[in-house]
């Protein structure tokens, strides 16, 4: 990820509940979701990973982002933290609907954020 730092990142399952993965996916092709933090005394990455099955085709979409630097990434990778990526959610989104077919209900906001902590 960073090439001057190292790479030996301790990972932890997000508590955060993002995007109704408690209640439905977000693809009728949805098999799984994944959302994850992770830490290398450095840095603190999120990340969000969807599997989908389509046509007999496997799928993983998804994105990783860095969040904190310092003591701040520590601090956030041992408590939970709250993080709202409706645009990262929009653009994961689209990219399985363009894959899928599928199309946004009317009203529905797929990437509307839920929080639980």
């Amino acid at each position: 990820m960073f090439l001057d730092q190292p790479e030996d990142y301790e990972w932890a399952d997000s508590e955060v509940i993002i995007f109704r993965d408690d209640k439905e996916p977000m693809s009728k092709n949805q098999i799984s979701s994944k959302t994850i933090k992770g830490y290398n005394k450095k840095h603190l990455l999120f990340a969000n990973f969807r599997h989908i099955n389509f046509n007999e085709k496997h799928f993983v979409v998804g994105y990783l982002i860095e969040m904190e630097k310092g003591k701040k990434a520590r601090k956030q990778f041992k408590n939970n933290f709250v993080y709202s990526a409706e645009t990262n959610c929009d653009a994961q989104l689209e990219l399985i609907y363009s894959i899928t077919g599928e199309k946004i209900k009317e009203g529905e906001k797929p990437c509307e954020v839920i929080i639980t902590v």
